[in-house]
């Protein structure tokens, strides 16, 4: 076959790479849209107060209530309508495999190929590092007609978008990404050995309804102000011994008081965290916006003050991007701006309050 193209919805994700793929595949069908609905409506954050860096992992509420929840979950895990696999990547090197051949052979299965690259070899990635860039992206289609294979990522460094990639470009961004990876204490790590490439599909036995018992009674727990401590294993360490500490882990309304701490201490010590945290609070409203549109198409919503709610909040949060982009990413000890954003998120959490009450007000009215 000389063409052919898989198929990807509109990512409902769009900060985090591994969501915004997993998500693409999934939202194309019926039953992976109720289960985003059910699960989405809320963001997970991760703030890290040792080196003050601040991240978002989608994991859902029924996750986050285990204490033993690992970071980098399998994609079959945090979204179980997807099937996913791993072949090594020495595996590949060893047997002396057409990286493109075997994305075409994935391909042609209708299954997405997700593996890690070195970015910098790549034009349309405007990364500053010259050298060395691993990151992994994702390759839903090819070309042969053109030479190229079809990748989605975050090619400008905001907007998830796809591009045709020239096969040999390709081939030389994959074989060299293993070259120069060290560890976090310097050693050099055997990233050809332990390395996986991810092969990934739509499971078609997934099924799933919404409840919008279950969905009120998320919230309320979300109401509560909820926050944990979550020990994580990185990728790169060899054993559970070797944690990096403690994570604070931010869930419900919580999350607002730990981002307005987070930017206070990124004034003090101009740590590149500003635009980090503004996505996470972006994705987060575009998510409970989805939810809310969800509810009102199937009429389990009716009260339009609901919906403008959620229409303010994503405008707050399209705002707080429009700063911090204006500001290039980073808070270079400005704290006007800092202030201007800590605003923007008190009268979110507000309003977010008023719109899950009310939300839980209506419900109790129809029961």
């Amino acid at each position: 076959m000389s063409k052919k193209v898989l198929p990807l919805a509109e990512p409902l994700i769009s900060s985090t790479p591994g969501y915004a793929n997993t998500l693409s595949i999934l939202m194309q069908h019926e039953a992976g849209r109720h289960w985003v609905a059910q699960k989405y409506f809320h963001v997970i954050g991760v703030y890290r107060p040792s080196d003050n860096s601040f991240g978002a992992d989608f994991i859902t509420l029924d996750k986050i209530k285990f204490a033993n929840y690992f970071y980098y979950a399998p994609d079959n895990i945090r979204c179980p309508g997807i099937k996913s696999f791993s072949i090594p990547r020495k595996y590949i090197l060893d047997s002396k495999i057409d990286i493109i051949e075997f994305i075409k052979y994935f391909i042609d299965q209708k299954q997405y190929v997700n593996l890690q690259i070195d970015r910098s070899k790549i034009s349309e990635f405007k990364t500053q590092k010259s050298e060395y860039s691993t990151h992994q992206t994702f390759i839903a289609g090819y070309n042969d007609t053109n030479n190229t294979v079809l990748m989605y990522d975050f090619f400008d460094g905001s907007a998830y978008k796809s591009i045709e990639c020239d096969y040999d470009v390709f081939r030389r961004a994959f074989i060299e990404v293993g070259k120069g990876r060290l560890y976090k204490n310097g050693v050099l790590d055997d990233f050809n050995s332990s390395e996986k490439i991810n092969v990934l599909c739509y499971d078609d036995e997934f099924k799933y309804t919404f409840s919008f018992s279950t969905f009120i009674d998320d919230i309320n727990y979300y109401l509560k102000k909820k926050s944990y401590v979550l020990n994580y294993i990185p990728m790169i360490c060899d054993t559970s011994e070797d944690k990096l500490g403690e994570d604070r882990v931010c869930f419900g309304i919580d999350f607002y008081d730990i981002m307005q701490s987070a930017l206070t201490n990124a004034i003090k010590r101009e740590k590149y965290i500003i635009y980090n945290l503004s996505a996470f609070f972006w994705d987060q409203k575009r998510s409970l916006n989805y939810t809310l549109d969800y509810l009102f198409s199937n009429h389990l919503l009716t009260n339009e003050e609901i919906r403008e709610k959620g229409n303010e909040l994503l405008n707050i949060a399209n705002m707080i991007i429009g700063l911090t982009v204006k500001h290039n990413f980073v808070l270079r000890n400005d704290e006007n701006m800092a202030q201007r954003i800590t605003d923007y998120l008190a009268k979110a959490k507000e309003i977010e309050i008023e719109l899950l009450s009310e939300i839980c007000t209506e419900a109790e009215g129809d029961i």
